[in-house]
């Protein structure tokens, strides 16, 4: 798995990134964006046709098609804004197995 932080991502794209985004894509491996690291995600072309949130001002900004949700998740593709880190860090964990049982997943949810 690939993990995206959030973050400042103007300047230009570095054609490595790129290149490692689209082999993870290609070969279905999961990437998971957080706020402003789903930028990178449209920036690649990996949300054509998917669906995606973001935390960005101006969520419409790739052929994907956006939904207004704090956690999202489309084939090998997480997308999460960037209030929904606990969220984000949860489905991360349970998709790579670090999560046992529903106990553990409330404790770390912060339930009872």
């Amino acid at each position: 798995m690939l993990i995206l932080p959030g973050g400042e991502t103007t300047g230009p794209m570095n054609h490595h990134l790129v290149k490692l985004l689209q082999d993870f894509n290609r070969e279905k491996l999961r990437v998971a964006a957080i706020g402003h690291g789903v930028d990178l995600l449209c920036r690649a072309g990996l949300l054509k046709g998917r669906t995606y949130t973001t935390s960005s001002m101006i969520p419409n900004f790739s052929d994907g098609i956006y939904v207004n949700k704090r956690l999202v998740e489309d084939k090998n593709l997480i997308t999460a804004k960037s209030h929904a880190f606990t969220d984000f860090g949860l489905l991360i964990g349970d998709r790579m197995n670090c999560i046992e049982n529903i106990d553990e997943y409330n404790f770390y949810k912060g339930i009872k």
